[in-house]
């Protein structure tokens, strides 16, 4: 039987249940969230880098099986009642303490090279895992979700702030390849929406943050093509035998169209991506292949 303060506080007494049920429920929730603050008896401390956190082994014991063994176990944090978390970021630990009294946490005060709140999302999933803390997990992935929401990463292209987040997110989401899967495709996502890559050829001081991490990452580069082309053979129509793949003069991006004299009826075409207008003789020239397509009969 699942015994987790979640499942305790998720009981739904039914038609016939007590009356007030619910408001005993949320009294529960009060009484361990004062826990953290002023209960007493406090047997155990979470530490990260000089900041400490004493808690109650009980209220670990009642999130997750693995902070339980650490709590009960011959393991050296049973032994010296402390559990060092050093190696984590310390916004990702405040929010680890919060949850474990609050079933809540707050992306606030981050620090910037955390990666915002994205990268405190992505990190606090992969975490939960760690401990295994399904609900925890869950809450990370639909709070990472929120926030890809937020105007800043819901434009056409991405601020360097926005890329910059992005591109902690998926530094870690992909450094955590099992846990991070529906992050992973959120990130993908964000990075096809709002043109996160540039279409043109860049040097390596003029690329985003985040297209620093598309070249380093092999995995994020296959997913975001493999959705690329997805796209492509569902939105594109299959091109027919005057079809051509052509390169823009202006700003290098390639596209397929039938860009002749008869699809025109004028002299002049424009580009798909930028909008530039050239005559047909120049656009001939910059032909990148021709498509060639066998009808089937």
């Amino acid at each position: 039987m699942e015994t987790s303060l979640e499942a305790l506080m998720a009981l739904d007494c039914g038609p016939d249940g007590l009356q007030g049920y619910k408001d005993e429920r949320q009294v529960l929730l009060e009484r361990v969230e004062s826990l953290l603050r002023d209960g007493p008896d406090k047997d155990f401390v979470i530490i990260c880098g000089e900041r400490e956190w004493e808690v109650h082994c009980t209220v670990l014991q009642i999130h997750s099986k693995v902070l339980a063994a650490a709590c009960e176990g011959g393991f050296k944090e049973g032994l010296e009642r402390r559990l060092d978390l050093t190696d984590e970021e310390p916004s990702c630990t405040t929010a680890l303490v919060d949850y474990l009294y609050h079933l809540n946490y707050y992306a606030t005060d981050l620090d910037a090279e955390a990666g915002g709140a994205l990268g405190l999302h992505t990190n606090m999933c992969i975490l939960a895992d760690q401990y295994d803390m399904p609900p925890l997990k869950t809450l990370a992935i639909e709070k990472f979700k929120a926030e890809i929401l937020r105007p800043k990463f819901q434009k056409d292209s991405l601020s360097p702030e926005a890329a910059h987040d992005l591109a902690i997110a998926a530094t870690s989401a992909y450094d955590a390849m099992e846990p991070t899967t529906e992050i992973r495709e959120e990130i993908v996502k964000i990075a096809i929406t709002t043109k996160a890559l540039s279409t043109t050829n860049t040097t390596e001081s003029e690329q985003s943050d985040f297209e620093g991490v598309v070249r380093t990452r092999v995995e994020l580069a296959a997913d975001i093509a493999a959705v690329l082309t997805k796209m492509c053979l569902i939105d594109r129509p299959v091109p027919s035998s005057h079809e051509c793949r052509f390169r823009c003069p202006a700003c290098a991006a390639t596209f397929i169209a039938e860009l002749s004299e008869r699809a025109l009826g004028t002299g002049f075409g424009n580009c798909y991506q930028c909008g530039e207008k050239f005559r047909l003789a120049t656009w001939r020239k910059h032909i990148v292949n021709r498509i060639l397509h066998a009808h089937l009969e």
